[in-house]
């Protein structure tokens, strides 16, 4: 700044300071105020004479200013001489603060301050008279603590200026600069350690938190600022006599363009007697570009990708660091402002070809213009708006950085999907594209940016390889399936032994007689023995097609994921949580693309064979997600099942016959796969045999079964023309069940036929065998009308069993209901479905159907269940109280009409159905959309969550839909209606009702009587209907 702006300055501040004391002068609390800074011993008509000239506008008799550089007048930014009289100002403070006229004014009055002492004291009045002066001036409220500290202060200096010994009290940072390096070492890497563990830790894409821990210059950008700075410091001999100038200097020495040239504008210092400020505008002048390592998952979450390569970054940063030393605080950063650092980080990964794995697949990824461009908003806090020395060993990064991201990635990668080179899988390819915007994401938010757009589209199957490597291994598994079957097969289809020595040669099998029009009951299945010849000419068929892997590619489409992936770890998404679009039928591309294909898919087909991978492309997608139930192959072999019944009638005198015959039949079920299971199991082992060995699986309810029997009867009437008939049977029947060593997946794998084998060919399947008893009615009518039904069936008791591992035990009859004494039964279904009884059937049954009736006698009841009754009580008199609780599971408790017992009923979690009989009831849903009927008497009934529909029936009840849409009807007598939460249709009946509504858009309906309608929260819908 030049002299004559020095001196506009000066001359305007001048003004200022002036207008200030002429306002002080006239101040009721002059007196006090003069006291408080020089004392009480001061010369009161001195002051006063002052105090006059002031009021009237004369400053002629204040000392005369002289501008000199701050090394003259010791670094100080202004001072007062008594021996010259004079005021001296400092030109670079005036430089630095020419627009700023409060700052200059502030140090013309503390300098002013100091003569008005000379003038009214004998000798200086204690600490810095001065300072406190220009504060009461100012209209500043000094607490106790300010006051103190000030009046301690020493703020006199002698030196030599022009050739004179002279005496100052001077205006300027009085502190010491002793502890720069150690103090400004600490601040700056909490800073860096601050930026690192908050900022460079968040995940982002492609790069993760790989910058976390990166050494590179670049990223240690705070870390390289406090290198340099403590390198200049340290070249300053006496940091304790250092002046502010020094300090500056040796800024600009580190980060200016001879240093590490990151200033971008010169250093701003505002320097008081209690404190120097730095202010500093750092960045530099283009990014610094580096390579880092890509994210082991490319920071995308959930989808389960992994890749090894490297990624191009390039990071810049703006940084106002503000920071100074206070004589009672010492060093500090100032954190006052908003995000004092900004940073711009950018990545990309051109050329990239990188091998990796997607879940259990292995994948050779290239790069199709993946990029992250955006900038981190760093806010520094401290609850002073300070960062200090003393506060560093308790400081909290979380609380001391705060961090926004602005940023938009666009992740492109191409994906060649296989199974490693020697493993029996198809190969896929596909396009990986991930788009996630980041508007001013906070990150401590657990959702980090916008909702992430992922897909995976262009998604292709290479027929070759899917034929070769994979259909061909499947179909001969089949067919070592099948093979065992073909003895069941030859039993089915051979003569049966009592005709083979037949002198006529007629030659009769099993399925001659179900098939036959004259034998069968009902129209045969019995696809099943074809599907297996298909399986053999369908494995002929992939000899001789074209199997050169990329000859033929499937287009599968894409898909999208419509689940947040911010909120899940890996590989655990829903494939239900995808969206895919239509696509055209792949398995008709393959058979389209190439004609030798098209014979092996129609054997396939009509084998029952299916490859889901073709029909339904989400299975692919299952594959995408490392889902071990993915099924890649299912063989769906038609249901064998035929029936057929022989009948002969024998006339004993016109109109009456005698009848007897026999029936059979035979069935099997068998349906297996191969999922993905193995996939995983070959990759924790390194074995590929394991992919068919844990892939391949028997539905658990794969079987077989056979049932003869016979009867006889009589019956009235002309056979083939009109006759009525009554006979009595005896059926056998056995089935033949697959044993799963373990339950729940539905699944048998090799290693578990294999395990059950090596127990005996006894525990490869459970047997069940049972033997029946009944009676049958049957009629005939002109050969075109017939039809029979049972009256009677029940167990021979002895001849129902079981066979499996354990060997062979009776079935014992399942016990439905317990008598617990005290007239009280309980039903033996829910979580008490084991006082059934080990041993018995259905014990594992959870979808139950119970039903209570009147017995014969007051007091007794029948309870029917799974085709069993049986009377209760066993020890009690009578019945009083049935209680029940159906437990999980989609259960029906029916209590008849006459069952005079109170009832108890709980459905628990299901779709439950619970009706009353004739006594009161308290009926819960529980969970799940229930039915509940309440009986004649006052009932109280809970639906509990779900859609459910209750009605009181007769008498003064209680009804509570609970949460859900539910229907409530009260019907006659006076009852209470609650909808609970959600849209209810509340419906009061016969009878003085009182209806709520509750939250949720209700309507209610009075119907006959006084009612009393309240709809609660929600837009709702009442009629009063008949009645007040």
């Amino acid at each position: 700044m030049s002299s004559g702006n020095l001196l506009d300055s000066l001359n305007k501040s001048e003004e200022k300071a002036y207008k200030l004391l002429t306002e002080f002068a006239a101040d009721e609390e002059f007196g006090e105020k003069i006291a408080t800074a020089f004392g009480d011993d001061f010369d009161t008509a001195g002051i006063e004479a002052l105090r006059q000239l002031w009021k009237s506008g004369d400053f002629t008799g204040l000392p005369a200013v002289e501008i000199r550089s701050a090394a003259e007048i010791n670094g100080a930014n202004g001072a007062f001489s008594v021996e010259n009289n004079k005021i001296y100002l400092s030109g670079e403070y005036l430089a630095r603060n020419g627009g700023d006229g409060n700052a200059i004014a502030d140090v013309l009055l503390e300098e002013i301050g100091h003569f008005v002492d000379a003038r009214i004291n004998i000798s200086d009045a204690a600490g810095d008279e001065g300072a406190i002066f220009s504060a009461l001036v100012q209209g500043v409220q000094l607490d106790q603590s300010a006051l103190q500290a000030l009046k301690t202060d020493n703020d006199t200096v002698v030196l030599t200026l022009d050739g004179k010994v002279i005496q100052l009290e001077q205006q300027n940072f009085t502190g010491q600069f002793t502890n720069a390096i150690a103090d400004l070492d600490q601040l700056l890497t909490t800073l860096q350690n601050g930026v690192n563990n908050r900022v460079f830790s968040e995940s982002i894409p492609i790069v993760g938190d790989s910058l976390k821990n990166a050494s590179d210059q670049a990223v240690q950008f705070i870390e390289n600022i406090r290198t340099a700075v403590h390198d200049k410091l340290d070249e300053i001999a006496d940091l304790t006599n250092a002046t502010v100038t020094d300090i500056q200097n040796a800024l600009d020495a580190a980060l200016g363009s001879s240093g590490l040239n990151l200033l971008k504008q010169a250093i701003n210092v505002v320097d008081t007697t209690d404190e120097v400020i730095f202010d500093l505008k750092l960045g530099p002048n283009t990014p610094s570009n580096f390579t880092t390592s890509l994210a082991s998952n490319f920071g995308i979450p959930g989808v389960g990708i992994e890749l090894t390569g490297d990624a191009n970054l390039g990071l810049g940063f703006d940084f106002n660091l503000k920071f100074g030393v206070n004589k009672t605080e010492g060093f500090f950063i100032d954190t006052s402002a908003n995000d004092e650092l900004k940073i711009d980080l950018n990545a990309s990964t051109p050329g990239l070809n990188a091998d990796g794995k997607l879940g259990i697949l292995k994948v050779a990824a290239t790069d199709k213009g993946s990029s992250f461009n955006g900038s981190f908003n760093v806010d520094i806090n401290d609850s002073g708006g300070r960062l200090t020395v003393t506060e560093i060993p308790s400081v909290n990064l979380t609380n001391l950085v705060d961090a926004k991201l602005n940023a938009n990635a666009d992740v492109k990668l191409n994906l060649a999907t296989s199974f490693g080179d020697s493993a029996n899988f198809p190969k896929l390819s596909s396009d990986f594209n991930v788009n996630w915007k980041f508007n001013s994401a906070d990150i401590d938010d657990s959702s980090f940016g916008d909702l992430p757009k992922v897909g995976f589209n262009n998604v292709k199957l290479d027929l070759g390889t899917f034929l070769s490597d994979f259909a061909k291994p499947v179909v001969q598994q089949v067919r070592n399936i099948t093979k065992p079957l073909e003895p069941i097969v030859d039993v089915i289809t051979s003569p049966l032994p009592l005709l083979k020595d037949d002198p006529f040669n007629i030659k009769i099998s099993l399925l001659d007689i179900a098939t036959s029009p004259i034998f069968r009951t009902k129209t045969p299945k019995i696809g099943f023995l074809k599907a297996i010849k298909d399986v053999v000419q369908a494995a002929k068929a992939l000899d001789s097609i074209d199997t050169t892997p990329g000859s033929v590619l499937i287009d599968l489409g894409g898909f999208n994921l419509s689940q947040d992936i911010r909120q899940l770890p890996e590989l655990i998404l829903d494939p239900n949580n995808i969206i895919a679009p239509t696509l055209g039928d792949p398995l008709a591309q393959a058979t389209g693309k190439s004609t030798t294909a098209s014979s092996f898919f129609a054997g396939a087909k009509d084998g029952g064979l299916r490859f889901p991978i073709l029909e339904d492309p989400k299975e692919v997608f299952k594959l995408f997600l490392g889902k071990t139930d993915a099924t890649l192959f299912f063989a769906d072999l038609p249901t064998l099942d035929a029936e057929f019944k022989y009948k002969q009638t024998v006339p004993v005198f016109p109109g009456v016959n005698v009848n007897f015959g026999g029936n059979g039949g035979f069935g099997a079920n068998l349906d297996f796969g191969f999922d993905t299971q193995g996939l995983f199991a070959a990759a924790s082992s390194g074995n590929s045999a394991d992919i068919f060995n844990k892939g391949f699986f028997v539905d658990a309810n794969s079987g077989f079964n056979l049932n003869l029997g016979f009867f006889a009867g009589g019956g009235v009437g002309i056979p083939g023309a009109a006759e009525l008939s009554a006979d009595i049977f005896i059926d056998g029947t056995v089935d033949f069940k697959l044993n799963d060593p373990t339950p729940g997946d539905g699944k048998v794998r090799p290693p578990e036929i294999l395990q059950n084998l090596s127990k005996g060919i006894n525990c490869v399947f459970n047997t069940t065998g049972k033997v029946e008893a009944g009676a049958e009615v049957s009629y005939e009518l002109l050969f075109v009308f017939e039809d029979s039904f049972e009256i009677a069936r029940f167990p021979i008791p002895g001849l129902n069993f079981s066979y499996g591992c354990g060997g062979g035990t009776e079935i014992k009859n399942p016990v439905l209901a317990k008598d617990l004494g005290s007239n009280l039964l309980r039903l033996n279904m829910g979580p008490n479905a084991s006082d059934r009884g080990s041993g018995t059937p259905f014990i594992n049954e959870i979808n139950e159907v119970f039903e209570v009736q009147a017995g014969a006698n007051p007091g007794q009841v029948f309870v029917s269940a799974f085709g069993y009754v049986q009377s209760y009580p066993t020890t009690s008199p009578s019945v009083g109280k049935i209680i029940a609780d159906g437990g999980t599971g989609d259960d029906v408790i029916i209590v008849q009409p006459g069952v005079a017992a109170e009832v108890d009923l709980a459905g628990g979690d299901g779709n439950d159905v619970l009706k009353a009989g004739d006594g009161s009831a308290t009926l819960r849903g529980g969970v799940g959309n229930d039915g509940l009927n309440g009986s004649p008497k006052a009932d109280q009934i809970f639906g509990d969550d779900g859609d459910d529909a209750l009605k009181g029936g007769a008498g003064d009840d209680s009804l509570d839909g609970g949460a859900g849409k539910d229907i409530v009807a009260g019907d006659a007598g006076a009852d209470t209606l609650k909808g609970g939460a959600d849209d209810d249709k509340l419906n009061g009946g016969d009878g003085d009702d009182f209806a709520f509504g509750e939250s949720g858009n209700d309507r209610l309906s009075g119907n006959k009587g006084n009612d009393f309608l309240d709809g609660g929260i929600g837009l709702d819908t009442l009629y009063g209907d008949v009645g007040n």
